[in-house]
């Protein structure tokens, strides 16, 4: 049997059930578990129900109550999702709030988004606004705009190029570089500019560390270098550690 194909202009209603594709580029409203290869909203949609789609994009408006699997979801307008969240790759160029976990093999974020969960990922690419409320846990997450969470980043490689203010809890890694320069001896990044903001967090542990304009409590690592313009309460280091003259730290100690 083939699939139904769904295209809205108007005022319209989506029925649950298994659809080829939809579009909506009026006002659409759905009750129910909806199954679609592909979904675009241009115009405003009221999603109710489980989610399953193969594409999802939003240039429009999009309100979804209940959890989604997507395969590719890009976000050029307004999405809210009031449920979990499972995708292989997701952009957002727009604006973005999840309320619940999200999960997803690649992010990309351009616009503006606001987690109150947790974001599991395996590579996470940000250039414009983030905000977690839980924890990161990654494999690589590179940072070129602004982020803000509240719980633990976990990763294997974090660079971060802040711009404004931004500011994680705690921070766990193999390599962590926070650069305000395109001098990055781990990541060989060319950046479009120099990043002028500065970063602020509790904890920062890892093994190979680079600083700069960062102001941290603890920093626990296995070679550390503050680069300039850090601001550190308590160092502990196993190998090396070297500050610059214009860095301020109150206690380091070599263990081991």
């Amino acid at each position: 049997m083939e699939k139904q194909k769904i295209s809205i202009a108007g005022d319209g209603f989506i029925s649950s059930g298994d659809y080829e594709s939809i579009k909506i580029m009026g006002s659409a409203k759905s009750s129910g578990d909806i199954k679609s290869g592909e979904v675009k909203v241009n115009g405003d949609a009221r999603f109710n129900g489980e989610l399953e789609f193969g594409r999802f994009k939003v240039n429009g408006d999009a309100y979804i109550i209940g959890n989604i699997k997507a395969g590719n979801i890009k976000i050029n307008g307004n999405l809210d999702i009031d449920g979990s969240c499972e995708f292989d790759t997701m952009v957002v160029n727009g604006d973005c709030e999840i309320n619940c976990d999200i999960r997803c093999n690649n992010v990309t974020i351009r616009g503006d988004m606001k987690i109150r969960k947790n974001l599991y990922a395996k590579e996470i690419k940000i250039y414009g606004d983030s905000k977690i409320e839980g924890n990161i846990e990654c494999e690589d997450i590179k940072v070129y705009g602004g982020i803000n969470c509240k719980g633990l980043l976990n990763a294997e490689n974090i660079f971060i190029n802040p711009r404004g203010r931004s500011y994680c809890r705690e921070i766990g890694a193999t390599n962590i570089e926070i650069s305000k320069t395109n001098n990055i001896s781990f990541f060989k990044i060319k950046l479009p500019w120099d990043g002028r903001g500065t970063f602020r967090g509790e904890v920062i542990e890892g093994d190979f560390i680079k600083l700069e304009n960062t102001e941290v409590k603890d920093l626990r690592g296995k070679d550390i270098s503050l680069i300039s313009k850090c601001k550190i309460e308590n160092i502990e280091y196993t190998d090396n550690l070297e500050v610059s003259s214009d860095s301020i730290v109150q206690n380091s100690t070599k263990i081991g």
